[in-house]
């Protein structure tokens, strides 16, 4: 979402606020909450394995990472989904549809 030091604007989301991930969990990380810290989504694993789970995405609870979406809203991410799933959850402007099934609501 973020291209460098500066934002991107809402109508350069092409995939949709809904379908763009914004915020990503990343469990045991030294990084505060509020501080802001990118994930370098070139060498980011996609298959949330990593051996460094510092540097990639891994949640608390069994399974699932919490994340949100660009629109605001908060899920669990499913940790079994596959590795191209998440590619287009990454992504904000590849055109490539996302299969929301991987994705638990968090009311």
């Amino acid at each position: 979402m973020f291209d460098g030091q500066k934002g991107v604007a809402i109508r350069q989301v092409i995939d949709g606020t809904s379908n763009t991930l914004l915020v990503a969990e990343v469990a045991n990380s030294q990084t505060l909450w509020t501080e802001p810290r990118d994930l370098d989504l070139e060498s980011m694993p996609r298959d949330f394995q990593s051996s460094n789970q510092t540097e990639c995405m891994s949640g608390l609870r069994a399974g699932t990472v919490m994340i949100a979406t660009a629109d605001g809203a908060a899920y669990y991410l499913d940790t079994n989904m596959l590795p191209e799933s998440l590619q287009q959850l990454l992504i904000r402007n590849d055109r490539e549809p996302f299969d929301r099934s991987d994705l638990i609501f968090i009311e």
